[in-house]
């Protein structure tokens, strides 16, 4: 090594280069590391931002629309035994509701005849809480979430529930309208683990 870039100024010259070189190199990778690095922490960043924003407009979801549930439970017609009278009103201004029933004392649903007694819904109405069920299917199969809240009347005495429901459809199209980036996956689960809803591209496959 030494008789090739030592001993002529044509071999220090040679070895200037290679260091060059090398030291080039050195600060393309270096440059190119953090780069990465840098690119890597901003997309984790957004994801995650995207992720909490999503979670948010889900969390609202499910909050207003208990929230309305509850308001009707409060109606003067509920709480004076005449149910039919508020559930038709609200209805005409609720119209994402698929539908609404009354749950009367004895846990029978004025509307089907349904015994649901030993419903956990109702069961969490008797003691004075609301609820949000995890996926039901209606009598048409169609997959539904269902938002209760007691109903007392004026003198404070439980009189039923009231129990609204929501087709799945509308929660899927809510995770289907946010888009993560060019491929980011989004999957919605209920409370059994089981996947609610996916990406539409997804499904598709």
């Amino acid at each position: 090594i030494q008789r090739v870039f030592l001993l002529t100024i044509s071999g220090y010259f040679r070895l200037l280069v290679l260091a060059m070189v090398i030291g080039t190199l050195l600060l393309f990778c270096v440059f190119t590391y953090f780069e990465i690095t840098a690119a890597r922490n901003f997309a984790l960043r957004s994801f995650e931002q995207a992720v909490r924003t999503q979670s948010l407009m889900v969390d609202y979801w499910f909050t207003e629309n208990a929230r309305q549930i509850r308001l009707l439970s409060q109606l003067e017609s509920m709480r004076r035994g005449k149910p039919q009278q508020g559930i038709a009103v609200f209805l005409e201004n609720n119209p994402n509701f698929a539908g609404i029933t009354f749950i009367n004392v004895a846990g029978i649903d004025t509307v089907t005849g349904e015994n649901v007694a030993e419903y956990e819904y109702f069961k969490r109405a008797c003691r004075g809480y609301d609820g949000i069920s995890d996926l039901v299917y209606s009598g048409s199969m169609e997959e539904r979430i269902l938002f209760s809240s007691p109903v007392f009347d004026m003198q404070g005495v439980f009189l039923g529930a009231v129990v609204g429901s929501i087709r799945l459809d509308q929660l899927a199209e809510l995770v289907e309208s946010f888009t993560i980036g060019e491929t980011g996956h989004i999957h919605l689960r209920s409370l059994s683990g089981r996947i609610i809803c996916a990406p539409a591209f997804e499904r598709k496959r």
